[in-house]
Parts: C-alpha cells; sequence; structure tokens
C-alpha cells in the first residue's frame, strides 16, 4: 500500500539544528527530527484517521521519510510544486518494499484556530480533497492535514519560504531544501528529489 501523507511535524525542542548560512538548506544533515503535534485535521486519508486530528510521524518509525511544507493553499495551483508532489508520489509507489513514506504540512493563513475556524477548515476541506483526488495517484490514501503557523514554533520557516523539503532517514536529516515565492522551477525541483531519495533510500 502507497501511503503520501500530509500533516505537519513538530521538531523536539532543542533538537533541531538550522542551516541559516546555507543558501536554500533548511535543517543541517544530522539533525534529528521528532516529535508529535496532535492538533492536525487529516481531511483525506485512511479511513482510521479521516476527518481526525491525528499526527502521523509516529506511523512512520525510522523509515526512509520526505516531509514537504507547503505554505498557502494556493501553492497547489503551482505547475512546479504539483509536479513535485506527483514525483514524490511516484516514488512511494515504487518504493514499498524499502518502506518509503512521504508527508506535506499544509498550512493557509485563512486558518487562525484549527479547532474553532470550522467555516475556514471546511473550504480548505473541500479544495484539498479536490486536489488529491485530481492530481495524486489513484487509490492512494493522501492524508491532507491543516494546521496553522502559530504551531510551528519549534519547526521555523522563514518568511519568504512558500515550500521546504526535508528528507531523513532514522529520524536524521539527510537533506533539506527550501523554495521562496515563484523560485521553485520543475528542473530544481526534480534535482532535490532526486538527490534527497538517493541519500534516504538504500542502494538494494
Amino acid at each position: 500500500m502507497r501511503i503520501l501523507a500530509v500533516t505537519l511535524v513538530a521538531l523536539a525542542a532543542g533538537s533541531a539544528s538550522f542551516a541559516d548560512d546555507k543558501p536554500g538548506a533548511w535543517l543541517e544533515p544530522g539533525a534529528r527530527v521528532a516529535g508529535t503535534l496532535g492538533l492536525l485535521y487529516n481531511v483525506t486519508g485512511l479511513d482510521v484517521y479521516h476527518e481526525r486530528y491525528h499526527c502521523l510521524l509516529t506511523d512512520y518509525g525510522l523509515d526512509p521519510t520526505v516531509m514537504i511544507v507547503v505554505r498557502g493553499a494556493d501553492q497547489l495551483e503551482n505547475p512546479s510544486v504539483v509536479k513535485l508532489l506527483q514525483e514524490i508520489d511516484t516514488a512511494v509507489g515504487k518504493n514499498t518494499v524499502k518502506r518509503l513514506h512521504a508527508f506535506v504540512v499544509v498550512l493557509d493563513p485563512s486558518i487562525n484556530d484549527i479547532v474553532k475556524d470550522d467555516a475556514a477548515r471546511y473550504k480548505l476541506e473541500k479544495k484539498l480533497d479536490a486536489f488529491a483526488k485530481d492530481k495524486l495517484g489513484k487509490g492512494t490514501p493522501m492524508a491532507l492535514c491543516l494546521c496553522t503557523e502559530g504551531q510551528m514554533d519549534k519547526f521555523p520557516l522563514d518568511k519568504d519560504v512558500q515550500v521546504a523539503l526535508v528528507f531523513y532517514n532514522n529520524h536524521r536529516v539527510a537533506l533539506s531544501k527550501t523554495f521562496a515565492k515563484d523560485q521553485i522551477s520543475d528542473d530544481e525541483a526534480m534535482k532535490t528529489v532526486k538527490d534527497g531519495l538517493g541519500k534516504i533510500l538504500p542502494a538494494k
């Protein structure tokens, strides 16, 4: 079964190392990725978690994983972002034996309180559900989760970042990359995916 989960992960306090001196980098290689965040509203995905608050980080354990953060649901209309997610989705499907997982964090400014902002959450639910059905692999239990910027305090992103990726295995960062608005291109996205997967997937 192939799983491309969209969710948010908090880094354990004191465990993150940020690569401020490396353009485009986000987390230092070797930094520990850990922690949980309960207020993640699963819009789609496995039935047991559908329309519930659930952190998917623990589901993947120590397996090789790709985390993608997309800031603003409107970025899902960016062709390069769509291509990026499709490429990773395909990789997950081809590497189930190697236990590859991927999940995406979608943050949107229309939601200030994930529990109380029912109208905004409902509107985004419809958009993310349509995206999963239209753009990603058929039959994939795609868990799209909604969260807020306020819950990112242990996992900060620069204000200009629109898309961020981290490839990790055994809860340790192998590669990270960030893209500002309109900075991401098909070629750069594909190169990042190729380089990142090469660092976390076993050779055989």
